[in-house]
């Protein structure tokens, strides 16, 4: 526990954020500690210092001259978050934002425009309770005043390969919106890109996994649209009758792959 890295404890009516972004920047070897019932309109995510990085999540205790206490809080980007790696500073250490770090301390991510992850960063969203049970934290993509028509979540590994794992995703904008799942050129077609080991859930909105697969453990609740595919970005679908009925909750499956839980 610590006196935190951002701590804001101001109450709702007095929070209101409409610009501007935050960088947080690491130098050190300290953990670098976000409670913050207040969102961040853009959020970056840096590291500067010699060795790996955390991000994380949890309470902050005896804050300030009046020694202030508050629970960890839920990390919310009405616009975009960006993790920076390799493709911004070649040679950066590694970065990990850390959501969850018990049973207790489970926090959910929200995300209202694009999420980029580059190579070196890292996502704790889950912890092993014991006994093989594992429990997960929540990733929202959310419709707020920054989100745009098409946004992303990207994601890369130094060595083109190998999924980011995910707990429980949830989908929620507005329909027609896309949230499109991205690499870079290097990576492979229908490589996997996303593993969700909990749920899925598109509320509202597309999820586009592109040329890419999504693989999901858990259930698929879909309300929309989930799985469409577009070749390169030029918005067409794989169908031999052309684009499906926008008003029509649909599921067009390129490389999608459905499994049992574990």
């Amino acid at each position: 526990m610590g006196l935190g890295s951002i701590f804001i404890n101001s109450d709702q009516e007095n929070i209101q954020v409409t610009g501007g972004t935050v960088v947080c920047e690491t130098d050190n070897a300290n953990d670098f500690i976000i409670t913050s019932k207040a969102p961040f309109w853009n959020l970056i995510f840096r590291n500067t210092y010699s060795a790996l990085s955390e991000f994380r999540l949890q309470e902050g205790v005896d804050v300030g001259s009046t020694d202030e206490d508050l629970a960890a809080q839920p990390l919310k980007v009405l616009n975009d978050f960006i993790m920076e790696g390799e493709e911004t500073t070649p040679g950066v250490q590694d970065i990990t934002l850390i959501a969850i770090s018990s049973v207790a301390n489970n926090n959910d991510v929200y995300v209202g425009g694009s999420w980029r992850m580059e190579i070196g960063a890292r996502y704790t969203n889950r912890f092993n309770s014991g006994g093989g049970v594992w429990v997960y934290n929540t990733t929202y993509f959310n419709q707020t005043d920054g989100t745009s028509a098409i946004d992303s979540f990207y994601y890369e590994m130094s060595t083109y390969n190998g999924a980011l794992t995910l707990g429980n995703v949830v989908m929620n904008r507005t329909s027609g919106n896309v949230l499109r799942l991205v690499s870079s050129s290097n990576r492979a077609n229908s490589n996997i890109l996303y593993d969700v080991y909990g749920d899925i859930t598109v509320e509202s909105g597309t999820i586009d996994q592109n040329r890419f697969t999504l693989r999901i453990w858990g259930t698929i609740n879909n309300y929309d649209r989930l799985g469409t595919f577009y070749p390169n970005g030029s918005g067409t679908y794989p169908t031999a009758t052309g684009t499906p009925d926008a008003a029509m909750p649909f599921l067009v499956i390129y490389d999608l792959m459905l499994l049992p839980v574990r």
